[in-house]
C-alpha cells in the first residue's frame, strides 16, 4: 500500500530505451504523478484531468466570486440595518437568520433546495451549466442567472451571517462614540451618518 501511495504521487513510468545509440537499453524514467501535475485520465470521459479541471476554472472563478460580492454585501446592510435598529423586529430577525446561516451545513442546505427548487417545483436547474452558452457563441446572462442563484445562495450563506453580526457588533460601539453625536448635532441625516461617517 505504502509504494502504490508513492506511485500515485510521484509516478512509475519506466521504460527501457537506447539512450545513447550504442544499442544496450539504458533504463530511462519519466515520472508522471499527482506532484509533477499529471491526475491521470478520468474513467468516465476518457480524457486527461488536469484538462477537465482547467475546463471548470471560468466557471469555479464565477461562482466563488459572485457568492463573496453577494456574502460581503448582503452580509454589511443587514449588519448596519440591525446596528441602527437595535433592539427591533429588524435586529431579531437578523440575529436569528446569522444564527440559522452558522449552524446549517451547506451540504444539507443544497441538497434540500436541489429537493425543493429543482425536483419538486422545477424552478431552478439543478445542473447543467455547460448550458448556459447559446448556439451562436454568445453567453446568455438569463440563463447564466438561473443556474447561479442557488450555488450562490448556499455559499454565500454563511459569510452573510459572519458579516452581518461582525458588522452589527462593531457598528453599535462606534454609533455611541463622540464623533457620531456631533454628526448628529450638526443636523446630518441618519443614513448619511451611518454609511459615510460610522460604517467606514
Amino acid at each position: 500500500p505504502l509504494m502504490q501511495y508513492v506511485y500515485w504521487l510521484v509516478g512509475n513510468d519506466w521504460r527501457q530505451i537506447d539512450t545513447d545509440g550504442d544499442g544496450t537499453l539504458d533504463g530511462y524514467g519519466e515520472r508522471r504523478g499527482l506532484l509533477r501535475g499529471d491526475l491521470g485520465n478520468s474513467l468516465k470521459h476518457r480524457r486527461p484531468v488536469s484538462e477537465l479541471l482547467i475546463e471548470k476554472i471560468p466557471a469555479t472563478l464565477l461562482l466563488t466570486f459572485s457568492a463573496l460580492i453577494v456574502g460581503y454585501g448582503l452580509g454589511i446592510v443587514l449588519g448596519v440595518l440591525a446596528a441602527v435598529y437595535h433592539q427591533t423586529w429588524v435586529d431579531q430577525s437578523v440575529r436569528v437568520f446569522t444564527v440559522i446561516g452558522n449552524a446549517v451545513p451547506q451540504f444539507w442546505l443544497g441538497l434540500i433546495l436541489i429537493i425543493l427548487l429543482s425536483v419538486q417545483f422545477d424552478l431552478l436547474p439543478m445542473s447543467g451549466m455547460r448550458d448556459i452558452t447559446q448556439r451562436g457563441g454568445g453567453v446568455n446572462p438569463l440563463e447564466t442567472a438561473k443556474h447561479m442563484i442557488m450555488p450562490v445562495f448556499v455559499l454565500s450563506l454563511g459569510t452573510i451571517a459572519f458579516i452581518s453580526r461582525f458588522t452589527r457588533t462593531e457598528l453599535l460601539e462606534v454609533l455611541q462614540r463622540d464623533f457620531v453625536r456631533t454628526a448628529h448635532a450638526k443636523g446630518l441625516v441618519g443614513r448619511r451618518v451611518w454609511w459615510i461617517h460610522a460604517l467606514p
